[in-house]
């Protein structure tokens, strides 16, 4: 009797496996990153998900139809494509305000990761700010 209770136990174990209801028991298993990667680091650059973006450009700029230099600013963008708000640096802008305006929307913001090896993986970003 017990012979058979482990018989039908393995075989609906197999089962449950080539159905796909054991997904646990072959994920991948991802180790933590030592660090942000490049974009030249990683098989799938991390990609912007246009639907998330809202304009950093400052209401006062809006309203007043003032052209100012595009900033350009750098970032991380972690593992499950949230831009991290306390790696958000300026690397050259004319106008403090839209550079102040984009930390601001850079939290609304979201990415599809950046891969490497077929998991997702922080990676370093820049993008321009326009007016």
């Amino acid at each position: 009797m017990m012979r058979r209770v482990c018989t039908v136990l393995r075989r609906g174990i197999c089962l449950a496996c080539l159905l796909g209801f054991a997904p646990s028991l072959a994920a991948q298993t991802c180790p933590a990153p030592p660090h942000p990667y490049f974009a030249f680091q990683v098989e799938a650059r991390a990609v912007f998900v246009p639907d998330s973006m809202i304009s950093p450009r400052p209401a006062a700029r809006r309203a007043a139809s003032l052209q100012a230099e595009a900033a350009v600013v750098q970032f991380v963008v972690d593992s499950l494509g949230v831009p991290d708000a306390a790696s958000y640096k300026v690397l050259a802008a004319r106008d403090l305000a839209l550079a102040n305006a984009g930390r601001a929307a850079l939290t609304r913001w979201r990415f599809r990761p950046a891969r490497l090896g077929g998991c997702a993986v922080p990676q370093l970003g820049q993008a321009p700010l326009d007016p």
